[in-house]
């Protein structure tokens, strides 16, 4: 029982662990600009975190892209698509994201080379001295990172039903917020009349 649940948390840490990380980065980020903010209120402005935090802005960025894919949240026009036959709209979603992930793996060698001319010329970051190879290291990887979750996402695509086709889970579930309060009021007049 509690290997099988480790192994269900491992497998759920592997599955987003770019949403995992990058809520990581976008707390630590708010942390760093909240002292920034403070401390130049006290007159004694720390500047590197500034540096920092648009660095963990940029891998937050490209992460979020890759997670976007995995949660279903990333950006498209349905209305063509839902108007279609279940068949045709289960093709258009596969061939949506067949371009999307051939469009990521276009950028892959642009990217890598980018951080090759930035480590050949030694570039860094003109406070914390952060090599700029290291900070635009995210691209490439997040790129073939949004592969990987594409490939995944067609997979999962092409075994779903009508009904569910294409679906993600929405960020607040308003209708079962609703039912659920519906029940804790019912249980309460219940609880009441006996």
């Amino acid at each position: 029982m509690e290997n099988s649940k480790i192994k269900h948390i491992f497998h759920e840490f592997v599955q987003r662990f770019e949403l995992y990380l990058g809520c990581v980065l976008f707390l630590a980020m708010m942390v760093l600009l909240t002292i920034q903010v403070c401390s130049r209120y006290l007159g004694n402005a720390i500047t590197w975190t500034e540096e920092l935090s648009c660095i963990m802005l940029v891998w937050m960025s490209y992460l979020g892209f890759a997670g976007a894919i995995t949660s279903r949240k990333h950006l498209r026009i349905d209305a063509f698509i839902n108007s279609r036959s279940f068949k045709v709209k289960k093709i258009l979603l596969i061939v949506s994201n067949v371009i999307n992930a051939l469009f990521s793996a276009a950028l892959i060698v642009p990217m890598y080379r980018v951080i090759v001319t930035f480590h050949a010329s030694a570039a860094a970051s003109p406070i914390l001295r952060i090599p700029k190879a290291v900070s635009f290291s995210i691209l490439p990887f997040s790129m073939v990172l949004v592969i990987i979750r594409t490939v995944q996402e067609c997979i999962r695509l092409s075994k779903e039903e009508e009904k569910a086709l294409g679906l993600g889970k929405p960020t607040f579930d308003v209708d079962a917020l609703e039912r659920e309060y519906l029940d804790r009021v019912r249980k309460e007049k219940e609880g009441a009349q006996a």
